[in-house]
This record gives C-alpha cells, structure tokens and sequence, in this order.
C-alpha cells in the first residue's frame, strides 16, 4: 500500500495537478488573505455537517443530494483557496485506491451498453466520494468526532422514538413487505421515516455502535442508554432478515472487542451499565423471540432455501446476475439501479423481476466487472488490516472510537450479502462516514503537534506564564506554539521570538473580529489549549477555538467547556500556580521559576552604554522606584516615599555601591519628586523592554516595588529586594533566599485582590523602614 503512495508521488500526474493547485492559491492569495470571510468557511462547515448528520434520516434522497453538494462546495472553496491545505500531496493509500475505483468504474460507465443511465447512475456515486472527503478533512480529531456522534445520538433517538409509536398504533405497510407465507400473521413492520423497513434496518444497524459508544463517551448515560434500546427494538420491529444478519455480525465484533477492554480499564458504573444494556438485549431477543410467533418464522426461515417466497427470488435472481457477472466480466454494465433493470431484463425468469443483484458483492462485480470487485475488496481489507494494527496502539479513548467506526462498517457489509440497501444513501453516507473516521484514526500517534496558550495581563502576567510555556515545550515539543496575549504583555514573547497572536478586550472590540479571530485560529487546527482567567467568555472562545485538549481553572464558571480542569486557588507562587494546568496533563512535569534567554545584540547594545557612564558589569545595585500611570488610575498605587529612596541611596553612597535608577516612559511622573530629591542620581530610561532587562541582567543586584521589573529580575535569577504592602509576596515572590521581602507585618495585609480592589488611602503598609531595605541588601551583598 505504501508502495502505491510512493508511486503516486512520483508519477507525472502528481506532479501536474499539485502544479495546478499551488497555481491557483498563489492567484488567490491576496484577496484571500485579506477576506474577513474565508476563514469562517471550515467553522461553517464543521457545523453545517453536525446538523446534516442529524437531519439525515428525515430528508428525501434529493434533499441529501443538495446537502452533499452544499457541503461539498464549502469544502472545496476551503481546501482549494487556503494555503494550509496541500489536497494532493495529503492523499493516503486508501484515497488512492479509492480513486483507482472510481477509474474502473468510469470506464464500465463508458463500456455500458446504456449510457446515459450509466453516467447518471455513475454521477450518483460521485456524490458519495465527494461527502467521504468532506468527512475525511472535517473530522480528524476526537473531540469533532464526539460532536458528529452527539448529532447522530440525537437524530436516532428521535428516529427510535418515531418507531416506537409506529409499533404501537400498528402501522400499515406501504407496500407488500410480507412473504406470501406470513400474510395472515398481522404483523407491524416499522419503517420510521425511511419508508422501507429494510432500508431502516440498514440505517441502524450502522448507527449502532456510535450510539453504543456515546454511553462511554458522554457523561449524560441516560439518554445514550435510552436511544440504543429504543434502537435495539427499532431494528427488531423491521423484520429484516439481512438488517438482523449485519446487526449480529457488528455487535459480536463491537462487544467481543468492548467487554475485553472494558475489565482492563473501565470503572465499575462503565462496567455495569454496558453490562446491564448487553443482559437487556440478550433478555429483550429471548423475550420477543418467544412471544412472536412471526419473528420466530422470519429467523428460522433464513435457514431455508425454496421453502420461502423470499429465499426462493433471491436465488433465483442471484443465479440469473451471477450470467451478467460472467457476460461482462472485464467491462461490467456501469452503475445505477435503471442499468441493471435493462440489462437484467435479458436474463429473469417470468415474474422475478429485480432492481438489484440482492448481494452487495455480486453487484459491485455485475456493474463495474472484476477489477472494480478486487479493488473494493482491496479497500475493505486494508480498512481492517490497518484497524488490527493500529488498534494497539490507541488509548482508551480512541480504541472506543475505532471499534466503534469498524463495527458500523462491518453491519453492511454483512447486510449486503443478501441486500443492497447499502446503495441507498441512508446507511452508504454511515458506511463513508465510519471509514472517513477509521482513516483519521489510522493517522493518530498521540503526539501534539500544535499548541494554542492563553494569558492576558500586563508584562507580569506573562513571566509568570513562562514556566507553562517552558513545560509545553518540553513536554510536548510542538511543531507550532502560538500565545494569545495582550498588546500590553506581548513584548516579551516578541523578545523570546514567540509567535503572538494579539487580543485586547479591554478596547473596544466588535462581535465580528471576535468571531473572525475564533475561526482564524480553529483553521489552524490546534491539538492543545491551555488558558488562565476566570472569566465566562474564555472557556467559550477556547471550545470554538476546537483544541480537542482545553485545559482551563475549574472556578471559571464554565470550566465544564475544558476537558481539563485544574484549581486556580492563589495559596502560593502565582507561577506555580499556572503549571498546575500542566500538572493535569502530566503529573511527572517538575516546575521550575520562569527563565530568559538574553539574545547577545541585547548584551551587546546595554554593555556599550555601562562603557559611557563608566559602570562595570555586575557591579551596581538597580533601582525601580516607579510604577505605572494604569497602577494609578485603577487606585492601586503603593509607591514608597521618595524621601525614604533618597535615604536609602544616600547609604549606598556611604557604602560606595554604585546604583542607577531605572523607569518606564510610563513611569516619569511617578518618579519626578524623586529627581528634585537626588539632583546627581544617574537615571536611565532604557530604549525599550529588552534594554531594560538588559540593565536588570548587569546589575549586582535590584531593589524594587510590586511590579513588573520584579518579575523580570526573578526570570533573570538576579537577587532582589522586594517592597510589599498590599499584596501577598507569597503569590508573587518564590521562596528563595535569592529573593528577600521587605515588609511590616500588620493584621490587614494582604489586603488587596484578597479583601479589596484598590488600596486604603493611608496606605501604613508601605510605611516601611530603610533599615530594613538596607539590612536586607545587606543579606544579598554579603552573601
């Protein structure tokens, strides 16, 4: 198989059409790239599809048709326009062979003794292919493919409650579904809103194991539990014979391979519902079987030949197809029901007559000839060939999924021995749908390869970050880390040369950006999302964002949006409290304090201005007296007396340590006393953040307030002393003697985010003495 994947690479029509498809996104890409809509597309879609897969069984074939087609188009507009989507060189071995198929089967379309009906009958199986590639691209993770059997759970619960009541007002057929024999039995046969109770029972027996899965799958049991034996009944009811022969084929490979997991893994509530459901149905089959004389007759007469009406016409017209096989071995007759009512019209007996081969195989063979029957048994073997061999590889969670797709393909195959319901686009859409899923799983190696972090907040927020973002490196190893942060934070992920993606809700920002941004990022295709913050739209914005891994703080009042939940309780370091968000992922992941890597143009640039003003690197004590005018303005101002810093450098003075001052440009009129105040004090105002960690990297040592620089120092492993009043140095400062905590001990503190949004206006806990700034500078200095 990996053989033909190679041979298709090199081949010389590879090499035209992957031409044509980057020709055309290059023509493309400008107006592309800058449309507010294109990126919405795959959103649309992948939504569109939920609410097709529900509807299904409620529409006419038509009406499935313009669906396919609506579905379709958005997905060629999207795989054909954007620039992250490369459609030939991503086909696998199965598209491959797939296509071979198709081939085959165009040149019996041409080789049909009729034509048109042919090409419409070919067309028809066109829009099956085209459906199987909007699954194939659309549903490559496990959470989307969670979503489309939540839809299908939903469709067929209110499907099953629609035969319910069929079988209890005691329908009448639609047409002349009984055997001769049985005429006067007064049976109910559903047909929900199928119309055929064959063609039902063909639907169902393919839904089957999603709804099966969907109790292990989903926390909510009742309403799986309730849907699969509503199911269960629905397909007894239709008294199909080869819906009874798919079901007992797919739910022995289902519950042979489940129950083999289920004591391996499973918790005890897992074991007994799935248990309990497998005792009801066995119960509920003994329970109908004896009590219906007609189910009985339909079971045991599949075990006759010509002693049934049915038995007898479908042996009479399987003799009568296998002579077509034979009669256009190479060639076949071309596709569709109305090719093979003419052509079979040259071979029934009187009063058998017959749209179908009545066995899926013989037909496949009758309409596209030997090669199209070897090809599709081809796809079915490497279809469970590669199930058998990934499925040891899968987790949990994915071997659920996998047997769930296996077994829906496996009904109507059996089905289809003795029907060809699978033709019908009710339970053929199933068919590519399980298979389009089985595919994506063959490609799961568990490896994460895309990862989307979330932090707003100011500089501080972000180093605080960093030890999440080191451990996502570490552990994970991506092939893309993006950060959504603030305007007022990204600076030092740019330093880092992160890739940021900027968010800022506390601007103005319309319901169309915001929307815009989502479906930006769930183009992209992450594999992981981790995200701080309490509030109710973040939870909301990551699960449209469509990580299927959300990790995100359990307080958050939506927190039961993330698949992973971690407390946000502020008992200790603020950057460990961030990595419990990773802890909940692996809980071997050792924390470790924020860290920066200086780039040497940084060094460099900052070692030339210590040359200008005559310091030597590692020699002076740093000081940042300042904080920002936004502090100010929001009533958390907790500043120290400018007298108390002149003070303090005064005995620096006496100790001839060298000092320099540092401040923000937003941070100049915070500190203007302190200039009037110390006239021959050397103050920098760097050219930028990273000058300013450049100065903070040379210091011997900094002493500082609670504020971003603090932050900086400690990422920078540059001893500090730090002044707090308000808030909780044990949430802010790790518990290093690196890091020494100048403060008054009084019963209020801390008092702010903990008691109060702003500070108190006397502000007594900022009364701290230089004695004590200086005694522990001291402690830094001397050790």
């Amino acid at each position: 198989m990996e053989r033909l994947l190679d041979i298709w690479r090199k081949s010389f029509l590879f090499y035209i059409l992957n031409k044509a498809e980057l020709f055309i996104k290059d023509i493309t890409d400008k107006v592309i790239s800058e449309s507010f809509s294109f990126p919405l597309i795959s959103f649309v879609l992948e939504y569109y599809l939920y609410l097709f897969l529900f509807l299904i069984p409620f529409l006419s074939s038509g009406k499935i048709a313009i669906g396919i087609f609506i579905a379709f188009f958005l997905w060629f507009l999207d795989t054909f326009l954007s620039k992250d989507k490369k459609f030939f060189e991503s086909l696998n071995s199965f598209v491959i062979i797939y296509v071979i198929f198709l081939l085959i089967n165009l040149v019996a379309t041409f080789f049909s003794p009729y034509l048109i009906p042919a090409i419409n009958g070919y067309l028809k199986f066109l829009v099956y292919f085209a459906i199987f590639l909007v699954f194939k691209d659309v549903f490559k993770d496990d959470e989307k493919i969670k979503r489309a059997f939540f839809s299908i759970l939903l469709s067929t619960f209110f499907l099953s409650l629609y035969c319910l009541y069929q079988w209890i007002i005691k329908v009448p057929p639609l047409a002349g579904w009984e055997d001769v024999e049985f005429v006067g039995e007064k049976v109910t046969r559903v047909y929900g809103t199928l119309l055929n109770p064959n063609l039902l029972g063909g639907y169902l027996i393919g839904v089957m194991p999603f709804i099966l899965s969907t109790i292990y799958i989903f926390s909510l049991k009742s309403i799986s539990v309730i849907t699969a034996i509503l199911t269960f009944l629905s397909i007894i009811w239709t008294y199909s014979r080869g819906a009874y022969l798919g079901f007992l084929v797919s739910m022995a490979l289902y519950f042979i391979m489940i129950l083999k997991i289920i004591y391996m893994v499973a918790n005890r509530n897992i074991r007994k519902i799935l248990l309990m459901f497998l005792f009801v149905v066995i119960l509920a089959s003994v329970g109908i079987f004896s009590q219906s004389s007609y189910f009985q007759k339909r079971i045991l007469s599949a075990f006759t030949l010509w002693g049934h009406s049915s038995n007898a016409t479908r042996i009479v017209i399987w003799e009568r197809s296998f002579k077509i096989f034979k009669d256009f071995f190479w060639t076949g007759i071309g596709l569709g029901n109305d090719v093979f009512r003419r052509v079979y019209a040259f071979y029934m007996e009187p009063k058998f007559t017959a749209l179908a081969s009545y066995n899926l195989f013989l037909e496949i063979g009758i309409e596209g000839g030997i090669l199209a029957l070897i090809v599709f048994l081809l796809m079915i073997y490497y279809l469970y060939r590669r199930f058998f061999i990934k499925y040891s590889t899968w987790d949990l969670k994915h071997k659920i999924l996998g047997i769930s797709a296996i077994s829906s393909i496996t009904a109507p195959l059996f089905h289809g021995i003795v029907d060809t319901i699978w033709y019908r686009p009710y339970p053929q859409i199933m068919f590519w749908f399980s298979v389009a899923i089985l595919l994506n799983l063959f490609e799961y190696d568990g490896k994460i390869k895309k990862v989307l972090l979330f932090n707003l907040g100011g500089l501080g927020d972000q180093i605080l970050f960093l030890p999440v973002v080191k451990g996502v490196i570490q552990r994970c190893n991506p092939q893309r880390l993006k950060i959504i942060t603030e305007r007022r934070g990204r600076k030092i992920f740019d330093i880092l040369g992160m890739d940021v993606e900027e968010f800022n809700p506390k601007e103005k920002l319309s319901f169309s950006k915001t929307l815009y941004l989502m479906a930006k990022l769930r183009r992209e295709s992450y594999d992981l999302s981790i995200s701080t913050g309490k509030s109710p739209f973040i939870p909301i914005f990551m699960y449209f964002v469509g990580a299927p891994i959300r990790v995100g703080y359990m307080e958050n009042p939506l927190s039961f949006l993330y698949t992973h939940k971690a407390s946000s309780t502020r008992n200790e370091y603020m950057g460990k409290v961030h990595f419990r968000l990773l802890k909940v992922l692996d809980e071997n992941l050792e924390f470790s304090l924020p860290e920066i890597d200086i780039p040497e143009s940084i060094k460099d640039r900052v070692k030339n201005k210590l040359i200008k003003y005559s310091l030597e690197p590692f020699s002076y004590i740093l000081i940042h007296p300042g904080i920002s005018k936004m502090s100010i303005r929001r009533g958390i101002d907790r500043r120290w007396a400018p007298e108390k810093w002149k003070e303090l450098i005064e005995k620096l003075n006496q100790k001839e340590l060298p000092y320099v001052i540092v401040y923000g440009p937003d941070e100049e009129e915070t500190i203007e006393e302190l200039k009037k105040l110390i006239k021959d004090g050397l103050f920098i105002l760097p050219d930028g953040l990273d000058e300013f960690i450049g100065w903070i990297y040379f210091s011997k040592a900094m002493i500082c307030l609670d504020s971003a620089p603090l932050h900086l120092g400690v990422a920078l492993k540059k001893p500090l002393v730090v002044l707090f009043g308000p808030t909780n140095p044990k949430e802010i400062v790790p518990d290093d003697p690196k890091f020494q905590i100048a403060k008054i001990d009084l019963p209020c503190e801390p008092c702010l985010w903990d008691k109060r949004n702003k500070v108190c206006d006397d502000l007594s806990c900022m009364d701290i003495t230089v004695d004590l700034v200086w005694e522990k500078l001291m402690i830094l200095i001397e050790s």
